[in-house]
């Protein structure tokens, strides 16, 4: 489940000050969640790219209880 879109740094470090995961949607490598604290040490170039295609915070579906 797709959370909110991440648009800066900041928003980044946040996620990954809180132990959250994030993804790429539009890039099939990166649909996968990861760590965001795993994502801001990849280089800047490459963050930039990301970030244009859209990144956001991944949020689990909530588990259906079975019946």
């Amino acid at each position: 489940m797709i959370g909110s879109r991440i648009v800066d740094l900041d928003d980044l470090f946040a996620l990954a000050q809180s132990h959250r995961s994030v993804v790429v949607p539009k890039l099939s490598v990166w649909k996968k969640p990861r760590p965001a604290a795993f994502m801001m040490n990849l280089t800047g170039q490459v963050l930039l790219e990301l970030i244009t295609a859209g990144m956001y915070e991944y949020k689990k579906e909530p588990k259906q209880g079975v019946r």
